[in-house]
């Protein structure tokens, strides 16, 4: 993989319990080399520098998951940057943030938030507690010295924080029925700070997206796609040693596609004459009414496909019925990762009306896919939103009414729908 589109596959911790055992030694490299041979046992165990000045300088040559082929991301001796001096303005980045999600979602759940640093690149929370990996302090060029990549600097600078802070809504306030639903919170929570993001930095999110995208569309040492691993309600079974990363690239690369896909169809669905673009007002409201409804409590799958239809727009009705069966079969249960065309376009023109229609092409998919597709149209330089079809199985046939001067068709420009790069 290029480093350009390389993000930590496993960067955000699964909420899992862990053993926080004390190494005792007289020097650093002495308490790390005690603690590496511990950690060869178990999974489970963890330790920590954190009482450390500049734990940094205390890892040697530390490999970051985010570039696995980084050998040496981490600078040794005196010259380590020290990830203490950016707790100040790590703390009132993390108070905005905390009152944009107020906003987003509901009141803060808790009575207060404490912020520590975790030497390395895992990050981890509980309910008004979070463990912030060493490089979200750093500053965005501190980070570029220690050979971390465009995309791992976005995620560090601007995902990772209001990712766990998210998690105190959704995570620790709405817990997960059981493993087939850890994907849900995990995806809501990194949704959540990619919307955060978007407004300030909107290439960022896309950033994010492609970077998950590529890590999906990359290949295990058995030469296999990790999209293959299975779909995100598998949960930590993902992991295998076929997919040793599986479940975090899934849980988080497709559980975030999952969620975003969701939100532009919906915002799809309330386009109007007057509000040409579309808003967010029903996903936001169906997000603060899940949170709402299941705060203090234990969510499913189930429970989530049905929030969902009771404010589904009708554009995403398929056969004309109120569900969401088909995203949740061929999307959440299944792997899909197609590829979209469009082909025998013919344009004409019906009782004065300008109209298309054409074959939409669904490769690499399953037989029983069904996906929402938005189509535009070109007229210069400029792409029309014509609106959204589904397309089932592998060839649909397609017609849609025209604005003057569309002459050619496009799929998906702005990259709403996951598919293969």
């Amino acid at each position: 993989m290029n480093n350009s589109t390389q993000i930590a596959s496993h960067l955000l911790r699964s909420r899992i319990g862990k053993l926080c055992v004390v190494i005792i030694g007289a020097s650093p490299n002495e308490m790390i080399e005690k603690a590496t041979e511990v950690l060869k046992e178990s999974n489970f165990l963890e330790f920590r520098l954190d009482y450390l000045a500049k734990p940094l300088a205390a890892l040697p040559g530390t490999q970051s998951p985010l570039s696995p082929d980084m050998s040496s991301a981490i600078n040794t001796g005196g010259s380590a940057p020290n990830p203490v001096v950016g707790g100040a303005q790590l703390a009132t980045q993390a108070a905005a943030t905390i009152t944009s999600l107020e906003k987003m979602i509901g009141p803060f759940p808790f009575s207060a938030l404490a912020l520590t640093q975790r030497p390395g690149t895992d990050s981890q929370g509980w309910p008004g507690m979070i463990f912030l990996s060493s490089y979200v302090y750093l500053t965005p060029a501190e980070r570029e010295a220690q050979h971390v990549s465009a995309a791992d600097n976005v995620l560090f600078g601007e995902v990772m924080m209001p990712h766990e802070v998210a998690h105190q809504w959704f995570g620790d306030r709405v817990s997960w029925a059981s493993y087939h639903e850890q994907w849900l919170l995990e995806a809501i929570a990194n949704y959540s700070a990619l919307m955060l993001v978007e407004p300030r930095h909107p290439v960022y999110e896309q950033v994010m997206l492609e970077a998950y995208r590529q890590l999906l569309a990359a290949k295990s040492k058995d030469g296999l796609a990790f999209v293959e691993a299975g779909p995100v309600t598998l949960g930590i079974r993902l992991s295998s040693s076929k997919f040793p990363a599986g479940y975090e690239i899934i849980t988080y690369g497709r559980g975030t596609w999952l969620l975003h896909m969701l939100r532009e169809m919906f915002r799809d669905a309330s386009r109007t004459a007057e509000n040409p673009e579309g808003s967010d007002q029903v996903f936001l409201g169906w997000l603060r009414s899940l949170y709402d409804r299941y705060q203090g409590k234990e969510i499913t799958n189930a429970d989530f496909e049905r929030s969902l239809e009771e404010v589904l727009p009708k554009p995403l009705w398929f056969e004309d019925r109120r569900s969401l069966d088909w995203f949740f079969d061929g999307w959440v249960n299944g792997t899909a990762f197609p590829r979209f065309e469009i082909k025998d376009a013919r344009f004409s023109t019906k009782s004065g009306k300008p109209l298309v229609s054409a074959t939409l092409r669904q490769l690499d998919a399953p037989d029983d896919l069904v996906t929402s597709v938005p189509v535009y149209g070109v007229v210069g330089d400029n792409k029309i939103y014509l609106g959204r079809v589904f397309a089932e199985g592998q060839e649909t046939r397609i017609s849609l009414p025209l604005p003057a001067g569309v002459k050619r068709l496009v799929l998906d420009p702005n990259q709403t729908v996951l598919t293969a790069p």
